[in-house]
């Protein structure tokens, strides 16, 4: 997964990689064009486990921050924070307690919150808030928008902000059924997730 730090103007590169669990790295573009470079400063672990996979982000603008969120059998997220060409990390919340399938995650900049969807373990598509402060991300309880199973793929799900006019995060994703592409709507009010 590749996310951008427009504060910093860096990218953050995140990786698997067995048998040294997950890391993240700072990438830093110059010149232009076809003749442009990429640097990358050294990279870090952010969890040691090499069940790794689904590995996602979001850049939080409120608070200039990228979060990963990632699958290890349970679901999980930190906040990674960028100073020069070095990545660090807070702590991790692990948010859900079963595997996180088909995971996306995204930024809602009216309610500054992200936005992090995924398959639960009854096969429904699910989705929660996600909040920073300092280091330390916090993940609210999941709510689910669908009432039939979806694809747990990891391209079975997306989600974007639509923007402050819209103020809704905007949901793709396919039934096991019948793989038909279905969209919906999320809306933040406080910490919660509502759908229509």
């Amino acid at each position: 997964n590749i996310g951008y730090d427009p504060d910093e103007d860096k990218m953050v590169v995140m990786s698997k990689q067995y048998p040294n669990g997950a890391k993240a790295a700072v990438g830093t573009v110059s010149g232009a064009g076809a003749s442009a470079t990429i640097s990358y400063g050294a990279f870090a672990q952010f969890t040691t486990s090499n069940n790794v996979d689904n590995i996602v982000s979001y850049y939080d603008t409120s608070e200039n921050k990228t979060v990963i969120v990632w699958n290890e059998n349970t679901g999980n997220a930190c906040v990674a924070s960028i100073s020069g060409t070095t990545i660090s990390f807070g702590a991790v919340d692990s948010f859900y307690s079963s595997s996180l399938f088909g995971a996306d995650a995204s930024f809602d900049t009216t309610a500054n919150k992200g936005i992090i969807t995924w398959v639960n373990s009854s096969n429904y598509g699910a989705g929660a808030t996600a909040t920073i402060s300092g280091t330390t991300v916090t993940v609210a309880t999941e709510t689910t928008f669908t009432s039939a199973a979806i694809n747990n793929q990891e391209d079975g799900m997306c989600s974007v902000y639509a923007g402050d006019a819209a103020n809704t995060t905007t949901i793709a994703y396919t039934l096991a059924s019948d793989a038909y592409v279905y969209y919906l709507n999320g809306t933040v009010t406080g910490s919660s997730l509502s759908y229509n």
